[in-house]
């Protein structure tokens, strides 16, 4: 049962990256290779924030939110004027050197050792044994919270802007408004919902290693996205799904000892290429569908 109890929650975390990603991959259509960076981020502030200042869960995470935000406007004030490849080597300099910080400023977050000692959340009089229950039920409510917050952000006045420059950028800006500033908006706000899967890993790990937020991270999300939709609520829940469970799945697939993790990763990378074709033609397809009609 804790092995369900663990991939559900690692689910509910990934749902919220995903979904917090999708405003920059999918809604202002800018490829960013820093999601991983600004996981990372909004974990270390979550840690550093309950074990140096000994502040409670809920404060801890409002701490993350605003330092999360904020660095959303760091990369947006050079980058969100960019396009195309240029935004994306922004984004994968920002994820270089967020990964140099944590690694290196070992007196803060610990180095290459990691940082240690984070503490959960507890509910009164809650035994060890239910612990991870609580942890789980927590995950769901937030997540539940971030997806609540971004359908209605998406049908509010604010949404319909999104929509209107993701649909025609010369057009929005023809209409006398700013295309760089809505952009800053999304990236920034997409960091701070980022920040609240952050808190949710750091509590539940009490662990954070440096490496756990590197490229790899950031390309596993923004896989997640494209796997899912690049806009749809219910697409970021099918990514985080895909992303989540073929791993587990291939765990069990009863691979011999001393290759299967080799094999699991080859694996998992020819799966990931397989459904990104199919997903690119099945999306072609649909195009065509409502072209004709």
């Amino acid at each position: 049962m804790e092995y369900f109890v663990h991939t559900a929650i690692i689910l509910n975390i990934y749902a919220i990256l995903i979904v917090s990603a999708q405003l920059v991959i999918g809604h202002a259509k800018l490829i960013s290779l820093g999601q991983g960076a600004i996981f990372g981020a909004g974990a270390y502030f979550m840690a550093l924030s309950m074990i140096r200042l000994q502040i409670p869960f809920v404060p801890a995470i409002m701490i993350a939110i605003a330092g999360n935000a904020l660095i959303g406007l760091l990369i947006a004030w050079p980058s969100a004027r960019l396009k195309g490849d240029y935004f994306v080597l922004t984004t994968l300099g920002f994820q270089f050197i967020i990964f140099q910080l944590t690694y290196n400023l070992s007196s803060v977050t610990g180095g290459s050792d990691g940082l240690g000692g984070i503490p959960s959340p507890r509910w009164p009089g809650l035994s060890d044994e239910s612990q991870p229950y609580f942890i789980l039920s927590l995950s769901v409510f937030i997540t539940a919270l971030v997806f609540m917050l971004y359908y209605r952000l998406l049908r509010s006045d604010f949404g319909r802007n999104i929509r209107a420059m993701s649909d025609n950028e010369l057009l929005y800006k023809a209409s006398g408004r700013s295309v760089i500033k809505i952009k800053s908006q999304l990236i920034s706000f997409s960091a701070a919902t980022t920040a609240l899967g952050s808190g949710l890993y750091a509590v539940y790990m009490n662990y954070l290693d440096p490496h756990a937020f590197n490229l790899d991270k950031s390309i596993l999300i923004l896989t997640g996205v494209m796997l899912g939709s690049l806009t749809r609520l219910r697409g970021a829940l099918a990514g985080a799904l895909i992303i989540t469970l073929l791993p587990e799945v291939l765990r069990f697939a009863g691979l011999p000892a001393a290759q299967g993790a080799s094999l699991r990763q080859i694996i998992f990378g020819a799966v990931l290429v397989g459904l990104m074709f199919f997903i690119s033609w099945r999306r072609k397809k649909q195009n065509q569908t409502n072209n004709n009609e």
